[in-house]
């Protein structure tokens, strides 16, 4: 589960402390991470396999990103579990929108960290701990469920704020704190009907305030 809940904070770029609960309490069924655990792998320098972002607090709470060495080795040792390396097909495979490789997911100190999608972050990860309370007949493997959060537009000029991979199927989700115009929201609507990538696919828009 550690190694696991590693992976995935590495494929979220940045998270807070609750976003790296929601994951751990997704792959235990309910347990959160031992505090003293957490703070020894957080460091001043790239030494340690986590560190705290130096300048962006979103209401004094800290944000953490991975490491780049340490990210090499996540990814590494996910490779030497075939049962691991399973898990994480959903994402990796050729021409992916959601790999590793596309999305330049190798750890390090993020471009740019913003609200908006640090709070789309927290939404995908408290849908995954409200998915595995509901599903409880099934194993976290079973669930299996990985997270995307697509940047490259070279692929696509289309992305969704998040994707969650829940059973092998995918969801989008669109996320919106009240700063586009009702127009705009139903721009981005038809735009996923009209691109031919995301045909049947399934789109959840949050809104935090609707005007």
């Amino acid at each position: 589960e550690r190694l696991l809940l590693a992976y995935h904070l590495n494929r979220f770029s940045f998270f807070d402390r609750e976003i790296a609960d929601n994951i751990y309490m997704s792959l235990t069924r309910g347990k959160k991470i031992a505090n003293n655990w957490f703070s020894s792998l957080v460091g001043d320098d790239s030494t340690y396999p986590i560190s705290v972002h130096p300048t962006f607090k979103d209401s004094k709470k800290t944000v953490y990103f991975i490491n780049r060495r340490f990210a090499k080795w996540v990814i590494n040792s996910m490779k030497k579990f075939a049962p691991l390396l399973e898990l994480t097909k959903v994402t990796e495979y050729p021409k992916s929108l959601y790999s590793i490789e596309t999305n330049n997911l190798y750890g390090g100190k993020p471009k740019t960290v913003n609200i908006h999608d640090l709070n789309a972050r927290r939404y995908a990860s408290r849908i995954a701990v409200e998915i595995t309370q509901r599903c409880s007949h099934f194993s976290s493997d079973e669930l299996n469920i990985q997270y995307a959060f697509p940047s490259n537009r070279k692929a696509i000029t289309l992305l969704p704020d998040a994707a969650l991979f829940v059973c092998g199927k995918v969801f989008y989700l669109e996320y919106d704190r009240n700063t586009e115009a009702h127009y705009q929201l139903l721009g981005k609507i038809i735009a996923y009907f009209s691109e031919k990538h995301y045909k049947h696919s399934r789109v959840c828009f949050i809104f935090d305030n609707l005007g």
